[in-house]
């Protein structure tokens, strides 16, 4: 695997979000921090950010100033960590543990279009002679997608929280383990934000790459620390 792209493209799509809600972060862009530009795929917990266009990713030039913010937020150099020890660390990668039948549409994926109560056809008032017409609806033949389940007919139960600390702040193992589980270099560089509700940064001692992951609001949970405090075990 090449050390200045350590992702394939299929990689760089699973980091992307899957809700529809989202439609910019629905596959990798690209913009531009301080003169070099970046193609960025996130879901907004997970953030891989690889220097140059990759791809010909779309530069969406509005999504600059927020990226650069969290790009930014230190002032402590990299610190070089054994990328094996981390790994071993976070644990192994989990993901969707359940899949749940949807009881909103019976398990079908789909659900009776409210714009004509089923029928495929539609009503509504002619703009011009301002009298009642008839036409065909946007559905598919009375249906839509399930809102509740995408269409699916299911929804999976994500996988449950897997608190640690790294160097201080407070995050989810699980989403660390499945953001570097593509590396395979023997070092990388770890930057702790300033403010510690903000991204950790790991990357790569060139900066051809840099992986964030966001950390989560802590509610008195345990979990094991990194570094490993003198006599304590590291998971």
């Amino acid at each position: 695997m090449n050390p200045e792209i350590p992702f394939t493209a299929e990689q760089l799509q699973d980091f992307c979000s899957r809700d529809p809600d989202r439609p910019k972060l629905l596959t990798p862009f690209s913009v531009v921090i301080h003169g070099q530009a970046w193609t960025i795929a996130t879901d907004g917990w997970i953030m891989v950010a690889l220097k140059d266009v990759i791809n010909e990713a779309p530069l969406l030039e509005q999504m600059s100033p927020g990226i650069c913010g969290v790009f930014d937020d230190f002032t402590a150099p990299p610190r070089g960590l054994d990328l094996a020890a981390l790994k071993e660390w976070a644990g192994p990668v989990e993901r969707m543990v359940k899949h749940h039948e949807c009881k909103s549409c019976s398990n079908t994926g789909t659900m009776t279009c409210k714009c004509c109560n089923g029928t495929g056809r539609a009503e509504g008032t002619c703009d011009e002679c301002r009298y009642e017409i008839q036409f065909d609806c946007h559905c598919e033949d009375g249906k839509v997608d399930c809102d509740n389940c995408d269409g699916k007919g299911q929804w999976d139960e994500p996988p449950a929280r897997r608190p640690g600390f790294l160097f201080g702040v407070f995050l989810d193992r699980n989403l660390l383990a499945r953001a570097i589980e593509p590396l395979q270099v023997a070092q990388v560089n770890l930057r702790i934000p300033v403010n510690k509700f903000k991204a950790i940064h790991i990357a790569d001692p060139e900066d051809h790459w840099r992986i964030l992951v966001m950390p989560m609001s802590h509610h008195g949970e345990d979990g094991p620390k990194f570094p490993a405090e003198a006599g304590s075990k590291s998971s």
